[in-house]
């Protein structure tokens, strides 16, 4: 299964990304991907991702009224909690719909959502979506890192080790099982 592995500054909004890719996997190398699964653990009944905080806030003020706004960067009252997995582990969300924003990691998977299966990783936790997700989709997979400045490049050093290793290895293994 072949693997492409592109910064999402090489992809455009235009670009046709499910005519080219069964599966797309988002490596966020700073927090979104951290804070996600806190948010579902604190009991969230459904979490979007917002490419940014105007689509967000619109979100909210249209089909979400009651949802949870959540945001990285300088605190801004329009946003109920900070994206910090911290703050979150003490928030209860059960039955919440929570809206998320981030500079890098929800632009990212935003960015893939055509794609007919998108999974999400933090480069900081190294793990990668399981060998089930991975073997579910066939074909082409495309690796997204993102960041920018010093984070475009611990994405992109990323892209040697740690999470595309892993990919590799559940693909390189998909090939054994599927002979």
């Amino acid at each position: 299964m072949p693997i492409d592995i592109r910064h999402s500054r090489e992809i455009s909004a235009e670009e046709r990304l499910q005519d080219a890719y069964d599966l797309a996997v988002v490596i966020d190398v700073i927090r979104a991907f951290t804070v996600a699964p806190w948010i579902l653990r604190q009991g969230a009944a459904r979490l979007l991702l917002s490419p940014d905080k105007a689509t967000a806030l619109q979100a909210k003020a249209g089909n979400f009224p009651e949802a949870v706004l959540v945001s990285d960067g300088a605190p801004d009252a329009r946003f109920e909690l900070p994206n910090a997995p911290g703050q979150v582990a003490h928030h209860d969300l059960t039955g919440r719909v929570v809206i998320q924003t981030t500079g890098n990691g929800t632009r990212g998977a935003h960015l893939v959502r055509h794609v007919p299966t998108v999974a999400s990783a933090g480069a900081s936790t190294t793990r990668l979506p399981s060998p089930t997700t991975v073997n579910t989709a066939c074909g082409q997979v495309l690796g997204v890192a993102h960041g920018r400045d010093s984070a475009a490049a611990q994405g992109s050093r990323c892209s040697d080790s740690g999470p595309w290793r892993l990919l590799r290895s559940v693909t390189s293994s998909r090939t054994t099982a599927d002979r």
